[in-house]
């Protein structure tokens, strides 16, 4: 079974992950630079989500992105934020549908 693909692995990786997410969207922010919320931002390898309440501050809509359902059910349930099964490689959103795009974490994995 791949490593993701268990529930267990979500709950241990939401657990003792390091939560750097406030750093990479304030950085996010000062680049955008312009106080209003963008209308949707892209995160890659979502995970359990955690990105999801920090992005929330610079756009109207986050979408996770995660290939793993297993990941994505753990994810905060909350207005404005939508989840997406499906590979990074092959992202199923139009193109120009996102802001920014965001990987963080999940580099290694792609």
């Amino acid at each position: 079974m791949p490593f993701f693909a268990h529930w267990a692995t979500g709950e241990r990786y939401a657990r003792g992950h390091p939560y750097v997410h406030p750093q990479v969207v304030a950085k996010i922010s000062e680049t955008i630079a312009s106080g209003t919320p963008v209308a949707r931002a892209l995160d890659i390898g979502w995970g359990t989500g955690r990105s999801a309440f920090v992005l929330r501050v610079i756009a109207t809509e986050v979408v996770g992105l995660d290939v793993w359902p297993a990941m994505l059910a753990l994810a905060p349930r909350a207005p404005g934020l939508v989840y997406v099964a499906g590979e990074a490689e092959r992202v199923p959103i139009a193109a120009g549908a996102v802001g920014p795009v965001t990987k963080a974490l999940a580099f290694r994995w792609l």
